[in-house]
């Protein structure tokens, strides 16, 4: 017999109680990721903590399908759905926008064999800035090294757009204030694009990186 869809919600199984899911935030190597603050439509809270404590797992609870968000106070980091217990800090962008999500954090980050900490200076620091630090930053650029070949053997490594944003404005302050001396994620082992950069005339080389990069009028 047809049975009306209000019937058939009438007849979902409602638990009394909310049940929690615990998960964990992992990087790329399994490492726990601690200290990321994450939203939910059941409550907040910072992974890897338990009732205000330091727990180090990157453990953190929510409601089974919900969709988490996470962020560095105001900053907007991504976000995924809560269906399966290890989430990876990649999981919370598509494409480039996941893999800078994982820079940014082991950029600022304090880590050891097992685990990446995101301590409370940085989140301190990016409290500076509520809101405009998300137009500050941008996760959506590209984060592929160009090798630009020049000619007679000689190369130039372009930075991708997402490292170079740290080199003006206040991208550039907030690097600084955090002091970051470290490689980020992955840069000791990203191989760069190669381009080759010159016409048949050899004294045009400089004005074709300029041209490929946007660094004259003619590339407007």
């Amino acid at each position: 017999a047809f049975v009306s869809a209000n019937a058939e919600k009438s007849l979902e199984y409602k638990p009394k109680e909310l049940i929690l899911t615990t998960g964990y935030l992992v990087d790329s190597f399994g490492r726990s990721v601690n200290g990321i603050a994450y939203f939910t439509s059941k409550g907040r809270g910072l992974t890897g903590y338990k009732d205000g404590r330091l727990i180090g797992d990157g453990s953190l609870e929510f409601s089974w399908g919900d969709t988490i968000n996470f962020g560095i106070d105001t900053f907007e980091l991504g976000s995924t759905r809560g269906n399966k217990n290890t989430i990876k800090l990649q999981d919370l962008g598509s494409g480039n926008e996941g893999k800078n999500i994982e820079s940014l954090v082991m950029r600022f980050s304090e880590e050891n064999d097992q685990s990446v900490f995101v301590t409370d200076k940085v989140t301190e620091v990016f409290s500076k800035y509520p809101n405009v630090i998300n137009e500050a930053i941008s996760l959506s650029l590209s984060n592929e090294d160009i090798q630009l070949d020049l000619g007679n053997g000689n190369t130039e490594v372009v930075k991708g757009e997402f490292e170079k944003q740290f080199e003006s404005g206040l991208a550039e302050e907030i690097d600084k204030e955090l002091g970051r001396q470290k490689l980020a994620f992955g840069e000791q082992y990203r191989k760069p694009k190669q381009i080759k950069a010159v016409d048949s005339d050899a004294q045009n080389v400089q004005r074709d990186v300029e041209r490929l990069w946007g660094a004259t009028q003619q590339a407007q």
